[in-house]
């Protein structure tokens, strides 16, 4: 009997570090880092290290395959080492994290979540784990909830296919749970924000309406001697802490339309067929419908695998409508542009139950 890999796993959950192969061409390369980790030296030991792991690496034939750039596969490599030292357990995992978040937020590189490609190589077989890193790495603010969504739905495409080959990209209960914990992580530092400037707001309006009502002088302010700070004209400007609180409010007000909008269009790569994306899901035309589910019997592995995703998309719409309604406009010509002239009938159920969802229609 054929063991179904999306049912029970072939291997136990455990560590898959690829560079503690000696066939590896980076395995030398990487020794002097592992041992630097393993012994728990200093942050800054190691990020100084890195200057010479990457000179190493220049003079490697090899480098930077399969990577486009030597900090990418230097990244790959850190990232590697540090998961494989925090393999042992999880609590081995969120120390090896917080001991060293200097030296991971000297990797962030523009357009690369640290760890995003390698946390399932790192470790196979354990969804669990990969949600863990996410949520530590988001916690820190080394990965923001927008990247964390950019990887599921990528990652979501690879050895994917019928023959084990990358196939379409699809969501499911992992994909799920990695997205939800990425929205949550957004929209909850925006609603500590507002009540964080709302508070300073209040204090200060209640500051100065003491100050006018003890005509001119703050009374708080009252010094030992007895003698009052009189209202002076900057006094009804905003605080310094208030302004730092507004700024915060606006940045993370981008970051959660920037993780709202990626999963959107990467919803919308999931179930809408693209000419200019080999990778997007050909089968929602299929399975998106009055009489789809009346054509089931016929479906395959990858219809069934986009019926699931179709289920996931209803469920964010419905579950996240409150924060969608706030940037309806702007989600909406954001997501759909590449869907925005289909006909497609499978097309026209997408945008109608968004459109339910952010209250355009009834």
């Amino acid at each position: 009997m054929q063991a179904d890999s999306s049912v029970i796993a072939t291997q136990p959950p455990g560590p898959n570090f690829e560079y503690e192969d000696p066939a590896n061409p980076y395995y030398d390369a990487t020794e002097p880092l592992l041992s630097l980790l393993r012994g728990r030296s200093r942050a800054d030991e190691v990020i100084s290290h890195l200057d010479t792991l990457r000179t190493t690496l220049e003079s490697t034939p090899s480098a930077p395959h399969p990577f486009s750039s030597i900090d990418a596969l230097v990244c790959s490599i850190a990232v590697q080492s540090l998961l494989s030292v925090g393999s042992r357990s999880f609590s081995h995992l969120l120390n090896a994290i917080e001991r060293y978040l200097p030296f991971l937020r000297g990797l962030c590189i523009p357009g690369l979540a640290p760890g995003g490609g390698d946390l399932t190589e790192a470790k196979t077989g354990h969804s669990q784990r990969v949600g863990i890193v996410f949520d530590k790495l988001m916690q820190y603010q080394i990965v923001d909830p927008t990247d964390v969504i950019a990887w599921t739905f990528g990652n979501s495409a690879r050895n994917n296919g019928e023959d084990g080959t990358r196939g379409p990209m699809f969501v499911g209960a992992f994909e799920w749970d990695l997205i939800k914990g990425a929205m949550d992580k957004a929209n909850g530092r925006v609603m500590v924000a507002r009540r964080k400037v709302a508070a300073l707001r209040k204090e200060q309006d209640d500051s100065i309406a003491r100050v006018k009502a003890s005509g001119g002088a703050d009374a708080a302010s009252m010094e030992a001697d007895g003698e009052v700070k009189p209202l002076g004209q900057d006094d009804s400007a905003e605080s310094p802490q208030l302004t730092t609180a507004l700024k915060a409010f606006t940045s993370l007000t981008r970051e959660q339309k920037g993780a709202l909008s990626r999963t959107i269009e990467g919803f919308v790569a999931c179930l809408a067929r693209s000419t200019s994306d080999g990778y997007q899901d050909a089968h929602g035309h299929s399975v998106i419908g009055d009489d789809a589910w009346d054509r089931r019997l016929t479906w395959g592995n990858d219809e069934w695998k986009t019926w699931e995703t179709w289920g996931w998309y209803r469920h964010f719409c419905r579950t996240y409508a409150p924060y969608l309604r706030n940037y309806a406009t702007t989600l909406s010509t954001v997501g759909f542009a590449k869907i925005q002239d289909s006909i497609d009938p499978a097309v026209e159920l997408i945008k109608k139950t968004w459109d339910i969802a952010t209250g355009q229609e009834a």
